[in-house]
């Protein structure tokens, strides 16, 4: 997991066509566990092959103004302080899923898979459809 440190780490991450951020604050227990809850999915989501990375970022949104700033611009001004743990799902920048509270593991895998997995699978079926009728 990536840490966003700073408006460059920011931006590198609103460049991904695919990410996953966690907003972190230390001193809440649900957003410990969700921190290393979303860790430990990562590892296993690259290891498990079959779709394209996912990158994780991890940003305390307290302590960065521009990420504030981002929050605000997203509708999502309310995760600043929340403490939760709170799970965004992005596609260059754009928040396309979040999960605010009640992090799971299977909530994880459930949501990138829902976003990311059929279209994957569209565009390879696309892609087989297209070599076997040229």
């Amino acid at each position: 997991m990536v840490q966003i440190l700073n408006e460059h780490s920011l931006r590198e991450a609103l460049r991904m066509e695919r990410a996953v951020i966690v907003c972190h604050v230390d001193w809440s227990i649900h957003s410990v566990l969700t921190t290393k809850l979303v860790e430990q999915w990562e590892q296993n989501w690259l290891r498990g092959g079959g779709l394209r990375p996912v990158r994780a970022y991890r940003v305390i949104p307290e302590s960065q103004p521009k990420v504030q700033e981002w929050l605000m611009a997203e509708g999502l001004a309310s995760i600043i302080v929340a403490g939760a743990g709170e799970v965004l799902w992005l596609e260059y920048g754009r928040v396309v899923a979040k999960l605010l509270s009640g992090v799971t593991e299977s909530g994880l895998v459930q949501t990138t898979q829902g976003l990311w997995a059929g279209r994957l699978a569209d565009a390879v079926n696309s892609l087989i459809y297209a070599c076997e009728n040229d």
